[in-house]
């Protein structure tokens, strides 16, 4: 997992426009009885970010390492 996040950019679309936003700047596992969880940290447009804090609307995210 820790090659997915480190050696690949991630792309994402939503709303037809796709935002790169590259290289993963550090991950961390935290382990739960109930679940394994990923954080990453990302460097995110000021327009994807504005989509991320919408509130009240489906959007559909297409995820893809590169």
């Amino acid at each position: 997992m820790a090659t997915l996040f480190n050696q690949h950019d991630l792309q994402v679309t939503v709303d037809g426009k796709t935002y790169n936003l590259g290289h993963s700047l550090g991950w961390s596992v935290i382990q739960d009885p109930d679940a394994l969880l990923y954080y990453n940290w990302y460097y995110i447009s000021a327009e994807f970010g504005d989509i991320l804090k919408q509130t009240g609307k489906t959007k559909r995210f297409c995820f893809k390492w590169l």
